[in-house]
């Protein structure tokens, strides 16, 4: 899988980081010109017993004036903000189980990830892109257990799921709820696992990532607005049918693909792939 073309180029990434720091240098003298007009007011309008008329952000701000005094969590946003951009510009995210997502983006929350620069940037990437194999893996190994039994609820509840492999139907319990004017959309507590799903086939079929408004998802979604009586929705992979108990009926039209995702989540490798020990 050719993924470094799939990657943002090095020019745009130049241009992110330059634009990132030039929005920093604006940012930190927009605060010192905020901090200069407070001061303007404190000397003109100061407060008088118990008044106050030297505010200048409204009323209700959480941190009210006092902002003027935190650039740098403004700029610590900002960082975070690139970085989250840049991830998603290369597509890297559907390649990865919503673990190794939670951990990439925690790492983002938490200020983990290197400086941004050019440098750290390609490096980054450069990692990442020399395991997408390992995580496409990982990806469809997540989808292959979530579409087995695994428990009394949701589908290990459910007769038609074979415990050992996904069979040409599956069926996902409580996938989906009515739409107040009809039709169904997918519960948001699992828009994660059905994006995994149609990212999983799309990229076993050599298409690649599926981009919103694209994905699986949105896709189903949107159709029901359109659809408001239907309860069927189908794409080039799956023929999906609702049911008012919430259950998800699908079938996988491609028995090709169906067969390789079977094959690598049943701990089979894909062609050419060595293991990986990390």
């Amino acid at each position: 899988m050719d993924t470094e073309n799939e990657l943002i180029e090095h020019q745009t990434i130049t241009a992110i980081v330059e634009n990132v720091e030039q929005a920093k240098l604006e940012v930190s003298q927009a605060f010192a010109l905020l901090a200069t007009a407070k001061t303007r007011l404190d000397a003109a309008l100061g407060g008088i017993g118990s008044g106050s008329y030297n505010q200048i952000v409204p009323h209700g701000n959480h941190y009210g004036d006092s902002v003027f005094e935190k650039v740098e969590p403004a700029h610590v946003m900002i960082t975070q903000n690139a970085w989250r951009y840049i991830l998603a510009q290369t597509g890297l995210n559907a390649y990865m189980t919503e673990r190794r997502k939670n951990e990439l983006h925690k790492q983002i929350e938490d200020n983990e990830l290197p400086a941004l620069t050019v440098e750290n940037i390609m490096n980054t990437l450069g990692g990442l892109a020399g395991r997408v194999n390992t995580l496409l893996c990982e990806s469809i190994k997540e989808v292959f257990d979530w579409l087995r039994p695994q428990s009394q609820w949701g589908t290990g509840a459910l007769k038609t799921n074979h415990k050992f492999y996904v069979g040409e139907k599956a069926i996902v319990g409580w996938a989906v709820e009515r739409n107040y004017g009809g039709g169904f959309h997918i519960n948001y507590r699992d828009d994660a696992k059905f994006r995994a799903l149609g990212n999983v086939f799309s990229l076993l079929d050599g298409k690649g990532v599926v981009k919103y408004p694209n994905d699986f998802y949105t896709r189903f979604n949107e159709y029901f607005k359109d659809k408001p009586a239907g309860d069927k929705f189908e794409d080039e992979y799956f023929e999906c049918k609702c049911y008012g108990n919430r259950n998800m009926h699908i079938r996988f039209k491609r028995a090709d693909l169906l067969a390789k995702l079977n094959q690598i989540g049943g701990d089979g490798e894909l062609p050419g792939q060595e293991k990986d020990a990390a």
